[in-house]
């Protein structure tokens, strides 16, 4: 990555703990096409994780190989972002009659990210850009064996008043192995699916998420058995048996008397506390809390008959209250990275989950504040330029007049002007040294199991100009994005971030 010497700070956020769309435009004439889409089909706040699935089909009769390339978008307003956020690249092999995909997380600019496939001797074969989404709203996961789980659900429109967009995972091998790669995400949703066939480490990755802030909705119903039995400990509710209960508590919530039998969980409740349920009876709807996310079961599966085919809009309510709690209740990233650095902290920010924070302007002050990248004062600036001034001028005349040799003028004013230059030169390098300096804020967010996400703002300085390389752990994400409100840049300052 090229990095100019005190350049505005190099943003990276570290998690330690992320698709459907339209195709993009595509050569018609090539047996080869590429689709990008933004991974959970929710319009991503700028300057938040952004996890991007580029999609290559390969109709040819001969296998392809060749480079995936991401680069930024310019604003509508004309403003230039290139040389501010980074390009990305990932090689990409694709055997004929099949389809290949690669994930980028990105530091989302404003106007988003375009791709072109490229071939192994560079040239373009296809380009598009991803189906941008209008408004603001939050991120969904859905694990579902139904193949239009989420559709279904997004079919009932749950929280009307609220952007809200479900996408599945299309099999269990798809969930990541860290919660890192969930960033992007608010809430997860598990509905008819069997939990036990998360691997250990996926399993981990879903606490994880919760504990830092994300929320985890679980249906049960017929299907406990997989959904809810799993959790363990993890989930407030303990059931152990099967039973049939009226659904009409939910409905006198919105003043719909429907007494509908559904099939739900019984057990016991552990730490957690009831949302709906008739007084002494059995619980319908509970929720608990795990580290800072929210944890909320409905004991009953809105999606399963009898309530999947009743047209009193309850199954929508059961979404709407699980979501509500899931979702609204949950603190914003965005407000702890402001309240650490002092700043104000007004409004929600951006939706709550895992990685997901807005980068304060005053990151930049507070990591510029080094003796690197500190301007020296005026005054002496000044100073110095009234001593030049006075040794290249009156005293250097004085001089050669009392030598009787004012003819050398001709050569001691450049020998002072460059002895100057370079007296100047030198004290400053040996003000702000030889090496590297690296003025880093962090943010750290503790969930339980010592579980941990640190945010991390790093402001770089070099002695020169040139091409440097980075390294960064396993399970992390890295951007040299720049925020462009608070610093410049050009496009011959750039950053190459290879997947």
């Amino acid at each position: 990555m090229r990095i100019a010497r005190a350049v505005a700070p190099v943003i990276a956020a570290c998690a330690l703990l992320l698709a459907l769309g339209n195709p993009a435009q595509a050569a018609t004439d090539l047996p080869i096409t590429l689709t990008l889409t933004e991974r959970w089909a929710t319009p991503a706040p700028q300057a938040t994780w952004t996890p991007y699935v580029a999609t290559v089909r390969n109709d040819s009769t001969a296998d392809f190989s060749g480079e995936v390339y991401m680069t930024p978008i310019d604003s509508r307003n004309n403003l230039s972002v290139r040389g501010i956020f980074p390009n990305y690249r990932a090689q990409i092999t694709v055997p004929r009659g099949s389809t290949r995909s690669v994930t980028f997380y990105v530091f989302q600019p404003p106007a988003g990210y375009q791709a072109e496939l490229r071939d192994g001797s560079g040239r373009t074969l296809v380009s598009g850009v991803a189906t941008a989404a209008t408004g603001s709203g939050y991120a969904v996961g859905v694990l579902s064996d139904q193949l239009q789980g989420d559709q279904r659900i997004q079919a009932l429109r749950p929280m009307p008043d609220s952007s809200v967009r479900f996408s599945r995972f299309v099999s269990a091998q798809a969930f990541p192995t860290s919660a890192a790669f969930l960033t992007g995400l608010q809430a997860i949703v598990i509905d008819d699916f069997d939990t036990n066939s998360l691997s250990d480490a996926q399993a981990r990755a879903m606490r994880d998420f919760v504990g830092l802030g994300g929320g985890l909705v679980v249906a049960g119903g017929s299907s406990w058995r997989r959904t809810l039995l799993p959790l363990g400990d993890f989930g407030p509710f303990k059931p152990n048996a099967s039973d049939q209960a009226s659904i009409r508590p939910l409905g006198d919530l919105v003043g719909v008397p429907l007494d509908l039998l559904v099939p739900i969980a019984t057990g016991s409740l552990g730490a957690g506390r009831v949302l709906v349920g008739a007084p002494g009876g059995q619980p319908l709807v509970v929720e608990g809390q795990y580290g800072a996310g929210k944890i909320v079961e409905l004991l009953f599966d809105p999606l399963a008959e009898p309530l999947s085919t009743s047209d009193s809009g309850l199954a929508a309510l059961s979404w709407t209250v699980a979501m509500d709690r899931a979702l609204l209740t949950q603190p914003s990233a965005a407000q702890a990275v402001k309240g650490v650095l002092g700043g104000p902290v007004n409004g929600p920010g951006v939706p709550p989950g895992v990685g997901a924070y807005n980068s304060p302007e005053d990151l930049y002050s507070v990591l510029g504040n080094t003796p690197a990248g500190a301007v020296p004062p005026v005054g002496l600036i000044g100073g110095l330029l009234v001593l030049y001034v006075l040794l290249a001028g009156p005293v250097n005349y004085a001089a050669l007049k009392g030598m009787r040799r004012r003819e050398l003028m001709w050569i001691t004013v450049p020998a002072v002007s460059i002895a100057f230059t370079g007296t100047a030169y030198l004290a400053g390098l040996g003000q702000h040294g030889v090496n590297f300096l690296d003025s880093e804020v962090q943010v750290v967010r503790v969930a339980p199991d010592g579980a941990l996400e640190v945010q991390a703002y790093h402001g770089i300085f070099t002695p020169r100009r040139g091409d440097f390389t980075v390294t960064v752990p396993a399970n992390t994400m890295a951007s040299t994005a720049l925020s462009i409100n608070v610093g410049g840049g050009s496009a011959s300052e750039s950053a190459r971030c290879r997947r």
